[in-house]
């Protein structure tokens, strides 16, 4: 304790005292208030360039993927050849094997050396070949027709073409047409013939023979088609030929050479006459026989022979 005038000072350090040494000290000084009396947590502090946020992820998608070009076939035995179409290449698929042949010609022959793949022109037919032994050629797929397309197009139409004859006799009339018909002979015995195509060609200034073509879409025809052509001339609705027989048609994709040959009308197959009408009716005047001819007077002269007075 030391004695100072009328004041006493006392060293001993006092709790008291030393605090309310540290509050003056603490308002002589204020700190920062966002780091001592802020109640909230401190913001940090940055730069005044802006926040780049981070690009979201973008979402995945499967790839895009081009459908090329197809060409469906249907070969004989009922195969099915499929060629898709790349740059100066196909790839040629049959029974589960798959062909990848480059462009040998201007797209009508592909090949790997072994394997052939040959078109016509257009692409509507074709052969697939084996020329791995030259000297034992093997066929593949033949008489390949084409049936569908990807991208899908107008199918060209087949055609039948050949020849009608007819007889000289009796002559064409003006107006005289020539009708060929195609028919699928499936149809029930008690109806025609259903018609698949026809062609009407008139005959003004013709004469036999007359050559014909009859288009018809072969992607319509019915499963199991019966095919045949009739034929006939008309004027009118008089008829002048006729074919008797139709003419099969068995393989549409390769018909036969087709000759048809006509007949006139009212020249062919005789038909018995029926039993209700007699053949020889008894003519006028005598539909009753004579019971009595005791009556009967016969003259001389010519102009009263036969006559009864």
């Amino acid at each position: 304790m030391v004695a100072s005038g009328s004041y006493r000072f006392s060293l001993r350090p006092a709790s008291g005292s030393l605090l309310f040494v540290c509050l003056a000290f603490a308002w002589m000084n204020p700190p920062p208030c966002d780091s001592f009396f802020h109640l909230s947590p401190p913001v940090s502090r940055q730069s005044s360039a802006p926040q780049q946020t981070a690009n979201p992820p973008l979402l995945k998608h499967p790839p895009i993927r081009f459908a090329l070009p197809r060409r469906v076939y249907t070969c004989d035995g009922g195969a099915t050849l499929t060629v898709l179409i790349e740059t100066n290449a196909v790839r040629v698929m049959l029974n589960g094997q798959v062909f990848n042949l480059q462009a040998v010609s201007d797209g009508a022959k592909y090949s790997d050396g072994a394997i052939v793949w040959l078109t016509d022109d257009k692409g509507e037919a074709g052969v697939l070949e084996d020329h791995s032994n030259a000297a034992n050629t093997k066929t593949l797929a033949k008489n390949c027709r084409l049936q569908s397309t990807f991208p899908s197009r107008a199918m060209p139409l087949s055609t039948l073409a050949g020849t009608v004859t007819f007889a000289k006799r009796p002559s064409l009339p003006e107006g005289a047409i020539l009708l060929v018909e195609l028919r699928d002979q499936n149809g029930s015995a008690s109806g025609p013939a259903a018609e698949l195509a026809e062609v009407q060609i008139p005959l003004k200034g013709c004469s036999s023979p007359v050559t014909f073509e009859l288009k018809f879409d072969r992607a319509q025809l019915p499963t199991g088609v019966r095919a045949a052509l009739l034929a006939s001339i008309s004027s009118g609705t008089k008829q002048l030929f006729l074919l008797k027989d139709p003419f099969p048609i068995p393989d549409l994709a390769n018909p036969p050479p087709i000759a048809l040959a006509l007949s006139p009308v009212g020249h062919g197959k005789s038909h018995p006459p029926s039993a209700a009408t007699p053949q020889n009716p008894p003519q006028q005047g005598l539909e009753r026989p004579l019971a009595d001819t005791s009556q009967l007077y016969l003259w001389p002269s010519p102009a009263l022979r036969g006559q009864s007075l």
